[in-house]
């Protein structure tokens, strides 16, 4: 079997071999693990059943294993990675995600389990499809932590674990049929909880996207998606956790890796073992007062990689050795090296000292290092509370704590408190004040333009935070230190395309900023170049020189160079060499002179340099007389001073004749003095006596550090070295030599010459830590670090030292380091030597036991000691034990303290004997006391049934962490127990309970009683007589479920209603109760029994057949959130039998009306307006309230004399350009009269929670008064173009054309509505037109309405002409759009809904370059055009072009009466185009749609475009297309009609006669995830009689 499935078995065969690991002796323990290996090649995991969709991800597959047919499907693009389980994972970027097209989850109970790996938040599954509350599990990843959600309960996980780690976790989330939800996180159930609302269970489940929401996107991979039928157990969810796959992967042999062994919260009685291991393992704790360990704490299967054990019956004040031990799943064992702890003494109750000396170091931003002086205890110190501004931040051991979670640049107060082991505070220590750094600087560097010509110059700009001290750019010329802000001309001259990076970073006192850079393309120019020079030629000035910055005599002068003076010809990166510039007509070197200015000069400037071979650079030279310096190799040069007869020097340059006085000049460095430059040739000679040389040491780079010499003064003889060292400072590094030495290596000189060692800074300083040392014992002895600081980076080890002093011996280490061996620390911590004091060789004095007490009784096998001693040279060790007979002073067992318990392996009366030993050996003689043990039984069993007797507290371990209350009414089984733990200072029997529902953990076990499950009966109910009607009960339905159960004992209440009244044939059947009988007596529609057995009930029913009646009536009702009216005609809602009663609604002021449903549905037929009822029946009016604000209401009106702050009607703003968005918050309204306005350019967003709105006013509306309103405010508002580049907005007329919104004629694309960058915007009721039809409401003559067009205006414009843009969830609903070249034009969109409006006068003029589109679409998802009304349109209708475009949903729509116009009669319902190349649209999903007065319906514009395999067109009906119908078709149509007389009604496009078309019984698997279908644009629902009518209207 596969090795990694053992771990998850561990607990089960525990439990099939009787051995209970938690109260294993060794020898027992030693049995058990025998058990466990002749087991490991019998035991298999079995995976749990029911399971009802499983998507493995395998071989790049949505395929669904289980068998059920629930595949999954792409949203978006497809994206397959390496997986968990099995060869392959899905991988969600944040825009795509995969769905199951079936309502999968059951309604009684379910789970969701799969493998996650996300790299940022988002949902990991949801649905979709639903209405009201959301029942089905969603997962999501938010703040990196895992969260859930199901119906309205929001819950975060609670454990604060992070798990966008890099790492796979499994995740399974079950719901029963009471809506208990458990979650478990690898394994471990991290949440139980009830969700008290059922909701709605969605008919889709979205993989790595929410579902309605539609934004919220994963960004991870998946693997291993499973669902099931049934709440899975927690023994299900661990076979799911360990299963690996049926692959075999290679056997695990490698033991876990143990670190991070700790000691912490210990008491008298108990201490907490925490540790880590680096794979998912199993653990246990064995203990002991020597390294013979003789308990354990009993296993623990978390299979977690962070592990805790409490172990608790404890003595007080007593040494414990103890050492921990993990499993891995596939059993390889590790355990820890011995380490001990001390148990707490009992009853001291004296303070510790206030700790003194606190300071401060090493603040950052976050924090700082707080350390103080250790205080002093009558017992002893066990560590320090650390408080910041008066809240504790930290529990400590040692005497500093580094702060990590302060904030930037704020003053801060920090305190400490210490305490002992009893749990003493002292008081207060005296505050420290603290301000913490600031953030590092921000800086932004932008370039204008960023694309220029060759030898062009662009400018480079810069700006950085206030806190930024200093800047360093790169790149070209702008390298080296910059201000903190400014600009700075650069040119690149090139002969091929290049371009130049430029970035800059800067510092200030909160660190180093992110690098921000700008790149600059450079085209090639044509370049000319001379060949007079080449790079590293020396020339010198003909002339007195100007020097310039750039190659260009139009560039800025640097400076000027004297007649002569020499220079060498250098590289630069920006322009090649000799180049010359096409506007001055000179050829320009760079050059690099050896005094002054450098830069940029003509070549009629410069010549070869003439020079002398009497020296060389590097020569030693003395004076041959005394000698002038000069500044410059000139006569003219300024005197810098005289050097005497036989002054040595070294040439560093020079050797070059100046042309002006004939003299060769050389630079000279000359020894021992600062007058150092030009001599004349003639008053040198060679230092032929030299008997040394020194070397010249320089620095460079960003950063700093020393550079020095051996020896120091960098001098030596001729023939022997120099070594050159360079040391970087704190915050920098060494990068490098250059000069003499080249590399990183060591640098070691024989000659005179120049070293330069780059240190280059340190953008993130390294992170330290320190060391505390202290000493303890009788004797003395030194305590030392390396370094001797005792502090080093992160990464780095601190080792320490003892020594102990003549005639003391170190005896071992404690606190962070143990034994007697090496101390090296990684981290932070406090190591503490003893020493003891050495005694006389001759010490033949035994030690003296003066005190041994335990107390005379107890209920517990672990009894405090105290125990006494004295020696001449001290005590160095003590023994407890059963035996009288002494012991030797070398066996184990001996502790340097006292020991303050022991604990004995039975019950009964017992002698315990107390020894001490010396240095030298000597054993004491024992001192002994004797205690009975009595033990008391336990409670209950393992497992048991049992019920709280009252409300309890349920705790995650015993005595530990509260996580809820249970009440009497839930049972649970005892899982694990008894243990026993001190709570606020009293012991207690805990045992761990599942309980039957909500949380379950550890509870008290005087809280608990025996529970008898109770028994339980069926009861069944079966119904008599002629007549019909259903039984219920608040567990059954009879009429679809007759029998149920509940417990003996049990009140059942029943009711019994008789069916409704019903006509057929002509006859009335009216059904009434007749009666009960069984369990249930009487004629009472309601009765009561009590269940005491299987019982059977019967209820009866008649019914009674009459002549059919004169008249029938039909009832109203109403529903909704909104208010209205509903009528009926005749208005007494009666008529006689064969005629027809017509009821309509309409909604109030506020409300809209959703719709009308009439029940029974035979009864009549509805639409959304209406209904037709011809018998009985119920019609119910659905009402909405309108979407509105919650927050203030502004106020926009034309008609105000001045604009006011927007406040009122009379002070309101008076144009669009007066609204001052920084006012307007998410939930507030902006109330708008009528009249006329500028263009409105939206500009604050909403939020999902509160949209802001922009309301037409209306007389009815609440607002509609106070100063300034009158009844002519409710008008049309007429605006100039609109556009929502912000987010969450709802714009709404709330009447026909209730807003008008009018394009410009202006050159480019001009549109009545821009939504590019926009999300979430909803746009309704109103008019979208072009500025030639804006008077005419229904225009009828598009030639002259558009004649003045001749560009791609447009009524609705997302993307285009913006090249990046992000836009999506777009709605424009119930409103007109007319009058453009183009009425929609989108590129690049997603999410789009178009549904309800009446869409004409499409087209341009005959005279307009371009032909007019109904809707064109570039590269655009998600587009839901539906139940529109579009007449009057020119050629191309529907038109997806150039890049591929997915998911459109086009239903319900009438297209009719097409228009000439430009390019004659062409007009088409829908044609596919590619532009260029070959392009695959879809899926398209195509129901539905009325053609007719076209020129035809489907078409492609090119063969190079195609439809996508899975896209759909079915039920369309065409009549009157003269251009040949529908054409292109994909695959997968059908029933596409093409009427050949008019089968419409007259003056109307409904049907005439029923046009039967495809049956389509599963909507959402056929059409994808679109569920509105099933209704036509009047409402009525599509296929009442089992098929869909073809068209847009069912008939």
């Amino acid at each position: 079997m596969n090795p990694k499935l053992l771990g998850s078995l561990l607990v089960g065969i525990i439990v099939l071999t009787g051995v209970y690991i938690g109260s294993l002796s060794l020898n027992q323990q030693q049995v058990a693990d025998n058990i466990l290996d002749s087991q490991q090649a019998q035991v298999s995991a079995a995976l749990p059943s029911g399971l009802v969709a499983h998507l493995p991800f395998d071989d790049s597959s949505l395929a669904d294993a289980s068998g059920s047919g629930n595949d999954g499907s792409w949203s978006g693009s497809s994206s397959f990675s390496s997986g968990k389980i099995g060869n392959g994972s899905v991988s969600f970027d944040g825009t795509n995600y995969v769905f199951i097209d079936s309502q999968v989850y059951q309604t009684s109970a379910g789970t969701v389990s799969f493998w996650f790996k996300p790299t940022g938040d988002g949902t990991l599954t949801g649905s979709y499809g639903g209405s009201g509350a959301q029942r089905a599990p969603t997962l999501y990843i938010e703040g990196g932590k895992l969260s859930w959600e199901y119906t309205d309960q929001f819950y975060s996980t609670g454990t604060g674990k992070i798990v966008n780690d890099g790492k796979w976790h499994h995740v399974a989330m079950s719901y029963d049929a009471s809506n208990n939800v458990k979650i478990y996180l690898d394994g471990t159930r991290i949440v139980s909880k009830n969700a008290n609302s059922p909701g709605d269970f969605f008919d889709q489940v979205h993989i790595g996207h929410y579902g309605n929401t539609g934004s919220f996107f994963a960004k991870s991979l998946v693997d291993d998606f499973r669902i099931y039928n049934k709440a899975l157990s927690a023994s299900d969810v661990t076979a799911l956790y360990t299963y690996t796959g049926e692959t075999s992967s290679p056997s695990d042999t490698t033991a876990p890796s143990i670190s991070s062994v700790n000691v912490s919260n210990i008491t008298e009685s108990q201490a907490t073992v925490t540790w880590t291991t680096n794979e998912a393992s199993d653990s246990f704790v064995e203990y002991g007062f020597t390294s013979s360990y003789t308990s354990n704490t009993g296993l623990n299967t978390s299979k977690v990689t962070s592990h805790s054990a409490t172990i608790t019956g404890l003595a007080s004040g007593t040494e414990y050795n103890f050492s921990v031990t993990s499993v891995d799943t596939a059993g390889n064992k590790a355990s820890s090296s011995n380490s001990k702890f001390t148990t707490k003494s009992a009853t001291d109750t004296t303070k510790p000292s206030i700790p003194s000396g606190v300071t401060a170091s090493d603040i950052t931003k976050t924090g700082a290092r707080i350390s103080w002086s250790a205080s002093t205890d009558n017992i002893g110190v066990t560590g320090y509370k650390v408080y910041r501004n008066g809240s504790k931040i930290s529990d400590v051991t040692n005497t500093s704590y580094s702060d990590s979670g302060a904030g930037p640049n704020t003053p801060y107060s920090y305190t400490v408190v210490a305490v002992d082991a009893a749990g003493n505070a002292s008081d207060q220590s005296a505050a420290v004040q603290v301000k913490t750094l600031p953030n590092a600087p921000t800086v932004s560097l932008s370039a204008n333009p960023t694309s220029v010509a060759s030898g062009q110059p662009s400018t480079l700009s810069w700006t950085s935070s206030t806190d930024a001290t200093s800047c360093t750019g790169s790149g070209g010329s702008f390298a080296g230190t910059k201000a903190v802000s400014g600009s700075q001309t650069v040119t690149t001259i090139t002969e091929i395309q290049t371009s130049t990076m430029y970035t800059i970073y800067c510092t200030g006192l909160g660190g180093v900023s992110t690098i921000s850079s700008v790149t600059i393309s450079v085209a090639p120019a044509q370049v000319v170049t001379s060949s007079k020079f080449r790079i590293g030629d020396k020339v010198q000035t003909v002339n007195v020189s100007n020097v310039r910055r750039l190659a260009a005599l139009s560039s800025r002068l640097d400076g000027t160079q004297y007649t002569g003076s020499p220079a060498t010809v250098v590289d630069d990166p920006d322009a090649p060499e000799g180049i010359k510039n096409s506007t001055d007509g000179h050829f320009w070197w760079k050059l690099d002179f050896e005094t002054g200015v450098d830069g940029y000069v003509g070549e009629e400037n410069i010549k070869p340099a003439v020079l002398s071979t009497n020296f060389k650079v590097g020569d030693r030279i003395q004076t041959n007389e005394q000698t002038n310096v000069r500044t410059i190799a000139s006569l003219s040069g300024t005197l810098v001073g005289t050097r005497a007869l036989g002054s040595i020097g070294t040439i560093v340059g020079g050797g070059i004749q100046n042309p002006t006085d004939g003299f060769y000049w050389w630079k000279i460095d000359y020894d021992g003095t600062t007058v150092d430059g030009y001599s004349g040739q003639g008053t040198l000679k060679l230092y032929s006596a030299a008997t040394t040389f020194t070397v010249t040491t320089a620095k460079a780079g960003t950063g700093s550090g020393t550079v020095s010499c051996s020896p120091s003064s960098c001098s030596a003889s001729v023939g022997s070295s120099v070594s050159v060292t360079a040391t970087p400072a704190s915050g920098s590094t060494f990068t490098g030599w250059s000069g003499a030495c080249m590399g990183t290596g060591a640098c070691t000189v024989t000659s005179a010459g120049t070293v330069t060692a780059t240190f280059t800074a340190v953008i993130v300083n390294p992170v330290t830590f320190t060391v505390t040392t202290a000493k303890a014992g009788n004797g003395s002895g030194t305590v030392t670090c390396a370094p001797t600081s005792c502090t080093a980076n992160i990464g780095s080890t601190v080792s320490v030292t003892a020594v102990p002093a003549s005639g003391s011996t170190f005896v071992g280490w404690s606190g962070a380091c143990t034994g007697t061996g090496a101390c090296t620390l990684t981290s932070a911590g406090t190591v503490t030597a003893t020493f003891n004091t050495i005694p006389v060789t001759n010490d033949t004095t035994k030690p003296t036991v003066t005190a041994f007490t335990i107390p005379s009784t107890s209920s517990s096998l672990t009894v405090t000691t105290s125990v006494v001693a004295s020696d001449n040279f001290g005590v160095t060790g003590y023994l407890i034990t059963e035996s009288a007979t002494a012991p030797s002073a070398t066996v184990s067992g001996w502790t340097l303290s006292a020991p303050t318990s022991y604990t004995f392996a039975t019950a009964g009366s017992k002698t315990l004997y107390a020894w001490a030993k010396d240095l030298a050996g000597n054993v004491s003689l024992s001192r002994s006391a004797s205690v009975t043990i009595t033990l008391v039984a336990a409670k209950f069993t393992i497992p048991q049934s049992v019920i709280p007797n009252a409300i309890v507290n349920v705790r995650q371990t015993a005595a530990g962490t509260l996580l809820d209350t249970q009440s009497t009414a839930v049972p649970g089984t005892t899982v694990a127990g008894p243990v026993t733990a001190t709570l606020s200072g009293t012991s207690y029997q805990w045992w761990n309970i599942d309980f039957n529902s909500g949380v379950d953990g550890w509870v008290g076990q005087d809280g608990l009683d025996a529970y008898t499950p109770p028994v339980q009966a069926s009861y069944t109910i079966t119904k008599s007589g002629a007549g019909s009607g259903t039984v219920t009960s608040s567990s059954i339905n009879c009429g679809t479920s007759c029998a149920a159960s509940g417990n003996v004992g049990q009140t059942i209440i029943l009711t019994a209603t008789p069916a409704p009244q019903t006509t057929s044939g002509g006859s009335v059947y009216t059904h009434s109760f007749a009666g009960w009988s069984g369990a249930c007596t009487g004629t009472s529609q309601s009765c009561s029994f009590t269940l005491n057995s299987n019982t059977t009930v019967n209820a009866a029913f008649n019914v009674i057949v009459s002549d059919p009646t004169t008249t029938f009536t039909v009832t109203t009702a109403k529903a909704g959130t909104g208010s209205g009216t509903v009528t009926c005609s005749p208005a007494s809602c009666s008529t006689n039998s064969g005629s027809t009663v017509l009821v309509s609604a309409t909604a109030a002021s506020g409300s809209t009306l959703a719709g009308l449903t009439a029940s029974p549905t035979s009864a009549g037929s509805c639409t959304v307006n209406s209904c037709a009822l011809t018998s009985a029946g119920t019609v119910t009016a659905t009402f909405n309230a309108e979407p509105t604000g919650t927050g203030n209401n502004w106020y926009l009106n034309a008609s105000v004399g001045t604009s006011g702050n927007g406040t009122s009607w009379s002070s309101a703003w008076k144009n669009t350009n007066n609204i001052v968005w920084s006012s307007i918050q998410p939930g507030d309204t902006i109330w708008v009269a009528g009249g006329s306005y500028s263009g409105l350019n939206v500009g604050k967003s909403g939020t999902a929670a509160n949209l802001i709105y922009i309301k037409r006013i209306l007389s009815s509306d609440s607002v509609a008064t106070g100063s300034g309103w009158i009844a002519a405010l409710d008008s049309r508002a007429t605006f100039g173009s609109l556009s929502t580049p912000v987010s969450y907005v709802y714009i709404d007329g709330r009447v026909d054309m209730g807003m008008r919104f009018i394009s410009s004629n202006s050159s480019g694309v001009p549109s009545s509505y821009d939504a590019t960058n926009g999300h979430y915007v909803t746009v309704d009721h109103v008019d979208l037109v072009g500025p030639s039809a804006a008077n005419s409401l229904e225009g009828t003559s598009i030639g002259s309405a558009l004649a003045t067009f001749n560009g791609d205006n447009s009524g609705v414009n997302i993307g285009y002409g913006y090249p990046s843009h992000s836009t999506n969830n777009i709605t424009v609903r119930n409103s007109r759009v007319r009058g453009h070249p183009n009425e929609f034009w989108f590129a690049g969109a997603n999410n789009v809904l178009i549904e309800n409006n009446k869409v004409y006068d499409n087209g341009a003029a005959n005279s307009a370059t371009w032909h007019g589109n109904l809707m064109i679409v570039n590269g655009s998802n998600g587009i839901v055009f539906r139940n529109n009304d579009v007449y009057n349109w020119q050629v191309e209708g529907l038109y997806p072009w150039g890049s591929t475009s997915r998911n459109w949903y086009v239903y319900g729509n009438v297209f009719h009466d097409g228009y000439g116009g430009k390019n004659g009669s062409t007009h088409r319902f829908l044609e596919l185009r590619s532009y260029s190349g070959n392009v695959t649209h879809g899926p398209f999903y195509v129901y539905n749609n009325t053609i007719t007065n076209a020129w035809a319906a489907i078409t492609r514009g090119d063969t190079t475009v195609f439809w996508s395999s899975d896209s759909v067109v079915r039920n369309n009906l065409v009549y009157n297309v003269a251009g040949g119908g529908i054409g292109y078709l994909p695959t997968n149509s059908s029933n596409n009609v093409t009427a050949s007389s008019n089968p419409f009604a007259s003056g109307t496009f409904k049907l005439a006669a029923p046009i039967a078309g495809v049956s389509v019984p599963n909507v959402t698997t056929v059409l994808g995830p679109v569920t509105t279908f099933e209704k036509d644009p009047v409402g009525a629902t599509r296929g009442a009689d089992g098929v869909w009518d073809v068209g847009a209207y069912e008939y």
